[in-house]
């Protein structure tokens, strides 16, 4: 902008000297200076016109980087894709099968055909093919002849072992191919056989090529193969329809860009502009499909990419056209006030010249609210590498005023280069235009990346260094911080990969060491994970039972009742657990088997997994343990029959002793013979005792035993208990007490068994207690579980006794347990009260146990299930005296004749002298069979 103003000044000037000097008007002199600001005005115009056109292509080459490479990765994907389809029928079961059956007969049978059909239909291949390594033709899906290249490829890929693409190509008919080359393992006595997968490039990979994914009239994608010195087009062009194949591209004739692109290039090349096959000037980048001699390349015609700036470069021109307008407009004017008189005055001449400056400061404003508008800072230098204009952007980056930027060298805002380097390298300063980056010093001192785009302009006869620049800190920021992610990312991805990799060894050494069998299979029933365990059942190794299954493996029998549970594991979608004949060496053992669903997130089954277990042995033992416990059972019983089926046989000469030992003591006796016959009564009561307890025990245990339900009182059970300790207790300094709580008075149930369990709680508390007192008393306990009939009492017996030490209590209520056994040496007893007790609870719906101390006494429990009774029944007779019982029974019943039957003559004679002394006549029948005339008072019977 200076230079224009000294542009304007010097027209001035020369003006003004004509006016005052009166001389000749000078067409020369009038011309130059709008010579030269029309020159200024055009470069101006083309240099933002060459600017915006720069900047164009560089985001047109940005962006065919990204298709090309898009491209690129999405046909490599797709070639892995069908290599993975080609490695799967080549590493599988069916590729054993068929070499097996071409070992046998040159024909396949129609199985495996059917499964090389479905499996090419069901991975998207037009045909198949089976080959030999001379190319004869086992089997076909189609009828195609062999290409002399494509067995050139077949024999190549039986010696190197792996999988070739050959293609694309045209067969016979015109018809497209791009061909997979499976060889399947080589095993003796059987041809090298290959088979070759037909891909119809038209259904995916020709559509990939022509979907441009951004709007364009021009823009194309070809796939080229280098073929000497020229290149074959593999897809059909776009201008060029059906050219896939038939279309040689030389890059000497068409100069075609793809012959300046490396074919070894595993990067996009640089973005080149050429002639394509159209002889249209194209934009192009190129870049290798990996694994493939396949060359990519993405282009686009020039006219397309520059007709997007045109709007821009109309806005510009416009602009220059108006400041062309205005400065010949300008001259104009002032060539008809060149026509005026010179006579004019001063006046009117300083007035036209005032008018001349005003249009140029007009048309500089103009111009330099353009250069203000933009984004990036702008630097104009001349030839002595000094700043002669720039903008207010470019100030700001540097931290200075615009007056302070006029006049900079460039070395004093670049911190990369020196002056030597800067006068070595840019002069003079090339004539072409390039970009580069640098950093550039603020006037603090500190330091900012930046890119500077520089170019050559051309200023009347001057060259001038027009530099355009972009503070990119934060692009370096951003390229910074994602080189640093991706940095982490590599490493989180190693980390866990080993992970992976660690979990996947150690996984795999568990299900190794279970010595279970463990399965993974597919929909299809095939076997894909298998464990150590199971291997040795087979038979085999891990990686030969993969792929395999269940009629690989086991006899026919047993392959279709385990591919009949998976069936209906996955119909089910639900675990199971059965038992299974599994085969192991050349016996069958059972086995449990457990067998589930694999779901994906979506809810689809992928497969079952199962694992096996051998309870043969568990099972053996089940039987025995069950043999053993009928046998324990049927003992136990046998115990119990005979103890009840012996109770007549013992009670009999019990009753005997008892019976004698009583006559006995009412005949007059000396006084030691009484004393001894009391000990003969309390001897046999107490052996009785025992008997009964024995004999109570064997009816629980032999489930004859049964509960009364009758109503009854309460208080009567415990007044009648309390009475039959109460002696025993006075002999000892002990207080016994009763107390029936909150329970009704009036209960239903069996008030012997009630009684019986109180009393064998309440003579062991008298046994073991030497002072104090004994305490009976009952209470309710809540039950949600029981009807409003129902009520739940609980009794016990507390004691100030010795108590019981805490590992004695587990043999309290076994059956013959004690604390100590010493205690029946000590105290008496059998052992039995508590079992017997504990058992009749259970019987009437409660339980038994027992809250101790050692030392401080003792609180015995049950409780049983009773229903409410009704008032009115008839009460527990009270122990009342022998001789009263008789009395009542002379004064009642004397002379009144009885029936006695009896089988034993010990019992007959005790009884008729019983019978006898209360004045009863008896007659006697020794089986109960005998038959009287008269009707009897009352029948006795044995027991």
């Amino acid at each position: 902008m200076p230079h224009c103003c000294q542009m304007a000044l010097f027209y001035s000037v020369i003006k003004s000297f004509k006016t005052w000097m009166l001389v000749s008007r000078m067409r020369f002199t009038q011309l130059l200076p709008l010579a030269l600001l029309i020159a200024a005005i055009v470069t101006l115009t083309a240099g933002g016109i060459a600017i915006n056109f720069n900047h164009q292509k560089e985001s047109e080459a940005a962006r065919l980087n990204s298709i090309v490479e898009s491209k690129a990765r999405q046909i490599a994907d797709w070639l892995n894709e069908r290599r993975g389809d080609a490695r799967f029928i080549q590493e599988s079961y069916l590729a054993t099968e068929i070499g097996s059956n071409i070992a046998k007969t040159p024909v396949l049978n129609s199985n495996l055909i059917a499964l090389l059909k479905a499996f090419a239909r069901d991975n998207a291949f037009q045909s198949i093919r089976l080959l030999t390594a001379q190319g004869e033709s086992i089997w076909s899906s189609v009828n195609l002849p062999v290409d002399t290249q494509l067995l050139t490829a077949i024999q190549e890929c039986i010696e190197e072992q792996r999988i070739r693409i050959y293609g694309p190509y045209r067969d016979a008919q015109g018809n497209l191919h791009l061909d997979f080359i499976t060889p399947l393992p080589i095993r003796e006595q059987q041809p090298n056989l290959v088979i070759v997968l037909h891909s119809n490039p038209v259904a995916y990979l020709y559509p990939t090529l022509q979907n441009w994914p951004v709007p364009s009239a021009t823009g194309e994608i070809l796939l080229v193969r280098r073929e000497g010195n020229e290149f074959i087009a593999l897809n059909n062009l776009h201008h060029q329809p059906d050219s896939a194949l038939t279309l040689n591209l030389s890059s000497t004739l068409l100069n075609f860009v793809a012959a300046q692109i490396p074919i070894a290039a595993q990067l996009p090349s640089n973005a080149i502009e050429g002639i394509d096959y159209r002889g249209k000037s194209v934009m192009s980048v190129g870049l290798m499909v990996p694994d493939t001699d396949w060359l990519l390349i993405a282009k686009r015609d020039l006219s397309e990419i520059d007709s997007e700036v045109i709007s821009n470069v109309i806005w510009i021109s416009l602009v220059g056209l108006l400041a062309l307008l205005m400065t010949v407009t300008g001259a104009f004017l002032l060539r008809q006030r060149e026509q005026l008189e010179i006579a004019e005055s001063v006046h009117d001449a300083q007035l036209a010249r005032l008018k001349v400056l005003n249009l140029l400061a007009d048309e500089i404003a103009q111009r330099r609210a353009l250069i203000e508008q933009s984004r990036d800072g702008i630097l104009v230098f001349d030839m002595d590498h000094r700043v002669i204009e720039g903008n207010q952007r470019m100030a700001d980056m540097l931290g200075c005023t615009t007056q302070e930027l006029i006049g900079m060298r460039s070395w004093e805002m670049d911190a990369v280069m020196s002056e030597e380097m800067i006068r070595e390298n840019f002069n003079p300063f090339p004539h072409h235009g390039f970009v580069f980056e640098t950093r550039h010093r603020r006037c603090d001192g500190s330091e900012y990346p930046v890119e500077v785009s520089a170019s050559s302009v051309l200023w009347g006869e001057q060259n001038f260094v027009l530099c355009i620049c972009r503070d990119i800190t934060e692009r370096k920021q951003i390229e910074l911080q994602l080189a640093q992610e991706r940095a982490h990312l590599e490493d989180r991805v190693n980390e866990r990969t080993a992970e992976l990799h660690q979990q996947s060894q150690e996984l795999r050494a568990i299900i190794d060491n279970i010595p279970h069998m463990i399965w993974l299979k597919d929909v299809k029933g095939r076997f894909l994970v298998v464990n150590q365990t199971m291997a040795n059942v087979v038979g085999g190794a891990v990686q030969d039972l993969l792929g395999q299954t269940d009629f690989d493996l086991w006899p026919m029998e047993l392959a279709k009742r385990y591919r009949a549970d998976d069936r209906a594991v996955i119909a089910i979608r639900q675990q199971m657990t059965l038992d299974e004949p599994i085969l192991h060496g050349t016996e069958i053992v059972i086995s449990e088997t457990f067998k589930a669903p694999v779901l994906d997130a979506a809810g689809n089954v992928l497969g079952t997994v199962g694992f096996s277990r051998d309870v043969s042995a568990a099972k053996e033992l089940e039987r025995v343990r069950e043999q053993a416990r009928e046998a324990a059972e049927s003992a136990n019983r046998a115990k119990s029959a005979f103890l009840a089926n012996m109770s007549h046989e013992i009670r009999t000469p019990m009753n005997a002793i008892v019976g004698l030992t009583y006559l006995l003591q009412r005949s007059n006796m000396m006084p030691e013979q009484v004393a001894r016959l009391d000990k003969i009564a309390v001897a046999a009561q107490h052996l009785l005792l025992i008997i009964n307890d024995i004999l109570d025990l064997s009816k629980i245990e032999a489930e004859r035993l049964e509960l009364e339900q009758t109503d009854f009182a309460l208080t009567d059970i415990l007044d009648h208990t309390r009475s039959l300790i109460t002696d025993q207790a006075q002999l000892k300094g002990l207080t016994v007490t009763a107390d029936a709580g909150d329970v009704p008075n009036w209960l239903h149930g069996d008030p012997t068994r009630l009684r019986q369990s109180l009393l064998n709680f309440a003579s062991n508390a008298v046994k073991f207690t030497t002072s104090g007192g004994v305490h009976l008393r009952c209470y309710l306990i809540k039950d949600e579980t029981l009807t409003a009939q129902q009520l739940k009492v609980r009794f016990e017996v507390n004691d100030t006794g010795i108590g019981i030490a805490p590992e004695e209590l587990p043999r309290l209520f076994t059956p013959f347990g004690q604390a100590d056994v010493s205690t029946t040496r000590k105290h008496g007893g059998t052992g039995l009260g508590l079992a017997i007790t504990r058992r009749l609870a259970q019987l009437m719906g409660g339980d038994a146990g027992v809250e101790t101390a050692l030392g401080y006494g003792s609180t015995f429990w049950f409780t049983a299930t009773l229903q409410r009774g009704k008032s009115g029944a008839i009460p527990t007779p009270a122990a009342t005296s022998q001789l009263t019982s008789e009395l009542e029974l002379r004064q009642s019943c004397a002379g009144a004749r009885v029936l006695l039957a009896e089988d034993n003559a010990v019992n007959r004679e005790v009884a008729l002298e019983l019978l006898d002394a209360v004045a009863l006549v008896a007659e006697v029948a020794e089986n109960g069979a005998k038959r009287w005339r008269w009707r009897p008072v009352g029948i006795t019977t044995s027991c």
